[in-house]
């Protein structure tokens, strides 16, 4: 990432999780980036904000209306 000119400031991670649950990093992250911890989410792929749709774009639109930003790397 920092070839990209991103620096990590921390990492959220759903790893042996349901998907049939929000995972708990998920919940964290709106209140990380509230706290101005970050102003970019990296993700390997949009469906790891959740499986649920409206969840996904309930938490989308939060990280939009705070301005921060979202790239999906694959």
């Amino acid at each position: 990432m920092e070839t990209q000119g991103w620096f990590c400031q921390g990492e959220f991670s759903d790893e042996g999780k349901s998907g049939l649950i929000e995972p708990p990093d998920l919940q964290q992250l709106p209140y990380a980036c509230r706290a101005g911890h970050a102003n970019l989410v990296v993700v390997t792929d949009v469906s790891r904000f959740s499986r649920n749709l409206a969840l996904r774009v309930e938490v989308i639109a939060q990280l939009q209306e705070m301005g921060v930003g979202i790239k999906v790397i694959h």
